[in-house]
C-alpha cells in the first residue's frame, strides 16, 4: 500500500497507462492543410462575394423600370344576325386550341422583338442615344467589349454593329406572355424614369400601328378579292339572261310558266262554275222534271266535259314542250342561283367596306406604363445572398470532387 503524500500545492501528473496513445501535436502538414482549406474558402466564397459588393458600391448603375399590361383581342365581324353573329364568333373562338388572339398576341411579341421595332423606334425617338454615354456599367453598357477595347486602343469613338444594338434592345425590352390570361407584359429597363416611360409608350403604339396595318391589309385583300367575286356574279347573271333572252327569241317568245299557268287558270275557273252547277242540283226547290234543273245538268255534264278536255290539252302540251320546258327551267335556275349568290357576295362586299372603314382598337391596354419613383435595380438583397451561396455550393461541389478524386486515387 502506497502511504505517499503529495507536497502541497503542487499535483503529480496522471500517470500514462500501458497501451495508451499520446495525442498528437499540431504539425506543419496539418497547418499547411488548414491553411490551403482557408484559401479555398476565400477563393470560392470571400472572393466572388468582395467582387460583386466592389461591383455593386462603385460601378452598378440604377436602372428604372416601367411596366404595361395589353391584350390582343381577335376582330369579329358584324353579320346580317347581329348579336347572333357575335355569339357564334365567340362559341368559335372558345372551340380554339388556344385563346382567343393568342397567335395574334405572338406576332406582336415577335415583332417588337424584331430588327424592324428597333428601326422604327430609332426613327421616332432615338433609342440608343438614351443608354450609350448615360453609364459606366460595365454589364449594361451598349458598347460591347470589343468595341470598348477598340475604342481605348484608337482613341476614338466607333459605331456599335446593328446586330450587338439588336441584342442590346432585346436585353433592356422584355416581353413575356401569359396563355392562361392571354396577357402580354412589357418590361422596359432604362437608366432614366423618363426614357423608360417614353420607350415603353412608343412600343404600345408601335405594336398597335402595327396589328392595325396587318388588319387593314387583311381587309384590303379580302375587299378586293370580294369585289372581284361580284363582278364575275354580275358577269355571269347577265349572261344567263342573255341566254334566256335567246331562248324566248328562239321559240317566238314562249314562256311555259305564263302558258301553263293560263291553262291551269281556265280550268280553275270551269271547276268553280261547276262547282256553282252542282250547287243548284243540290237544291230540293226544283222538281226532278223542271226546266231549271234540266239546265243545270246539262251545264254540269258541259262543265264536266270541257274540264276533261283542258286537263288532256294541258297533259298533250307538256308533253310536247317538256324538253323545252327543261331547258327554260335550267335557264330559270341559273339565273335564280346567279341572283342569290350576287346579292350574298354583294353584302359581303359592303360588311367589308364598313369593317375596313372603321378605325378598330384591336391592341387593348390593361395599364398604361406609369412613371417610376425609384431605381428597381439592382437588387442589392438578392444578388449577394446568391453570390454566397453560390460561392458555397461551387466550393462544396469542389471538395467533394477532389475527395472522390484522393480516394479513387489511394485505392
Amino acid at each position: 500500500m502506497d502511504r505517499t503524500v503529495d507536497f502541497p500545492g503542487t499535483r503529480l501528473a496522471p500517470t500514462r497507462q500501458a497501451g495508451a496513445e499520446l495525442p498528437a501535436l499540431p504539425t506543419p502538414f496539418t497547418l499547411t492543410s488548414r491553411r490551403r482549406r482557408l484559401w479555398w474558402h476565400c477563393f470560392f466564397i470571400g472572393l466572388p462575394f468582395l467582387v460583386v459588393s466592389l461591383y455593386l458600391l462603385f460601378n452598378a448603375a440604377d436602372r428604372y423600370e416601367a411596366s404595361s399590361d395589353f391584350t390582343v383581342q381577335p376582330l369579329v365581324q358584324p353579320g346580317a344576325a347581329g348579336l347572333a353573329a357575335h355569339d357564334a364568333a365567340h362559341l368559335a373562338n372558345l372551340t380554339q386550341p388556344a385563346a382567343p388572339g393568342a397567335y395574334d398576341a405572338y406576332i406582336v411579341i415577335d415583332y417588337l422583338q424584331s430588327p424592324d421595332a428597333l428601326k422604327e423606334l430609332e426613327t421616332k425617338i432615338g433609342f440608343l442615344k438614351r443608354y450609350r454615354g448615360k453609364t459606366t456599367d460595365l454589364l449594361y453598357r451598349p458598347e460591347p467589349w470589343r468595341i470598348l477595347l477598340r475604342q481605348a486602343y484608337s482613341g476614338r469613338k466607333l459605331d456599335i454593329p446593328f446586330e450587338d444594338q439588336v441584342g442590346y434592345f432585346n436585353q433592356m425590352v422584355q416581353l413575356s406572355y401569359s396563355m392562361n390570361e392571354n396577357i402580354v407584359t412589357l418590361d422596359v429597363q432604362a437608366f432614366s424614369p423618363d426614357d423608360a416611360v417614353l420607350i415603353a409608350k412608343t412600343l404600345l403604339d408601335m405594336g398597335e400601328d402595327f396589328i392595325n396595318r396587318t388588319n387593314i391589309r387583311v381587309l384590303i385583300d379580302m375587299v378586293q378579292s370580294a369585289e372581284e367575286q361580284v363582278k364575275l356574279d354580275e358577269t355571269r347573271l347577265n349572261q344567263d339572261h342573255v341566254r334566256i333572252r335567246d331562248w324566248r327569241e328562239g321559240n317566238d317568245d314562249l314562256d311555259p310558266d305564263q302558258l301553263t299557268a293560263l291553262v291551269t287558270q281556265v280550268i280553275q275557273g270551269l271547276e268553280n262554275n261547276l262547282v256553282a252547277a252542282r250547287a243548284v242540283l243540290m237544291q230540293d226547290s226544283f222538281a226532278a222534271d223542271s226546266p231549271v234543273r234540266r239546265a243545270a245538268e246539262l251545264r254540269v255534264a258541259a262543265l264536266t266535259d270541257q274540264i276533261a278536255k283542258e286537263q288532256q290539252h294541258l297533259a298533250t302540251m307538256e308533253r310536247a314542250f317538256a324538253s323545252k320546258y327543261y331547258e327554260f327551267n335550267r335557264l330559270k335556275e341559273d339565273i335564280d342561283f346567279a341572283k342569290s349568290a350576287y346579292e350574298s357576295d354583294l353584302a359581303a362586299v359592303q360588311t367589308l367596306h364598313a369593317l375596313a372603314e372603321q378605325q378598330e382598337i384591336y391592341l387593348q391596354r390593361i395599364y398604361e406604363p406609369h412613371r417610376p419613383d425609384k431605381p428597381a435595380y439592382p437588387q442589392w438583397w438578392l444578388i449577394l445572398p446568391l453570390t454566397l451561396l453560390g460561392g458555397a455550393m461551387g466550393y462544396g461541389v469542389i471538395r467533394m470532387v477532389m475527395a472522390l478524386g484522393r480516394e479513387k486515387w489511394v485505392r
